[in-house]
């Protein structure tokens, strides 16, 4: 349902976002808008192949994940552009949150997580891990000691 939502108001966001090219003022609104237009007709893409019932969760995750990015670098292109004040207040619009809100629905796992050893199974092993720890991964027992921050320097 969410979902369905997010795909109406993508449509609807294109369909605005399309009619905003002749209000661009400069070749840099220009630019950002036309990224703008690729990237939700790419989401509108991507939210087509979660919608379809045919991919697993866990694909449905990476195109909704996709949508949002999509729609995150389309106002950065404006920001980065520094034409953020016209044209992007004009396109924005709440497909972001939907999308958002159908990654938190769907959440992209049946599974509950289990745990070993106090971790994640999806942690590796713990000699593999270990390269990651304090004394390991910033050689902490060589510097942490003199700032008298207590720490475990193993896992």
């Amino acid at each position: 349902m969410v979902m369905q939502v997010a795909m109406e108001r993508a449509l609807n966001a294109e369909t605005r976002t399309k009619g905003l090219g002749s209000k661009c003022r400069n070749e840099r609104e220009k630019a950002a808008w036309a990224d703008c237009l690729k990237l939700y007709e790419s989401t509108i893409l991507q939210l087509n192949h979660t919608l379809t019932g045919k991919c697993s969760d866990f694909d449905a995750q990476t195109w909704l994940s996709t949508s949002l990015t999509n729609l995150d670098t389309c106002q950065a292109g404006f920001v980065e552009l520094g034409v953020s004040d016209f044209v992007w207040p004009l396109m924005n619009n709440n497909v972001s949150k939907l999308i958002s809100n159908s990654l938190s629905v769907n959440n992209g796992s049946t599974e509950k997580q289990t745990y070993r050893d106090g971790f994640p199974t999806w942690v590796k092993p713990a000699d593999q891990a270990s390269q990651f720890s304090v004394a390991n991964f910033i050689a902490g027992r060589s510097w942490l000691p003199a700032t008298k921050v207590p720490f475990t320097s193993g896992l």
